[in-house]
């Protein structure tokens, strides 16, 4: 069953997602690849081919996805650096501490800088 699935073209679509999320060479994504699909289980039993490739996208998208927000929170960073000095400091001196986990989640999930933070008393 493997063999059929190596051969398919959306595992070789996958593997060069894989290989360029990672940046690693396309031999070392294949054999990655491979590994993951060999060792997957469903429910106990072996899974059919269309559940390893499931299992393989969904891998492939969930690092795609954290990559996205990684590049987001660099641009915002090169943007607004947090230890550059600024109008009124360094920007989490410019933060309320209660809004710091609020600043952290948009930088991450969106790279930008919320307006409205509350500013320290």
């Amino acid at each position: 069953m493997a063999e059929n699935i190596v051969v398919s073209s959306r595992f070789r679509d996958l593997v060069q997602r894989f290989a360029k999320v990672r940046q690693i060479s396309v031999e070392m994504a294949e054999s990655t690849m491979k590994s993951r699909m060999l060792a997957t289980v469903h429910r106990g039993d072996m899974p059919d081919e269309e559940q390893m490739l499931a299992s393989l996208e969904s891998l492939v998208h969930a690092l795609e996805t954290e990559q996205d927000r990684c590049r987001h929170l660099r641009s915002a960073l090169k943007q607004h650096p947090v230890g550059a000095l600024k109008k009124n400091g360094p920007l989490p001196q410019r933060v309320a501490l209660t809004a710091v986990p609020e600043l952290a989640a948009s930088l991450y999930t969106g790279g930008v800088i919320p307006t409205g933070l509350p500013a320290p008393n």
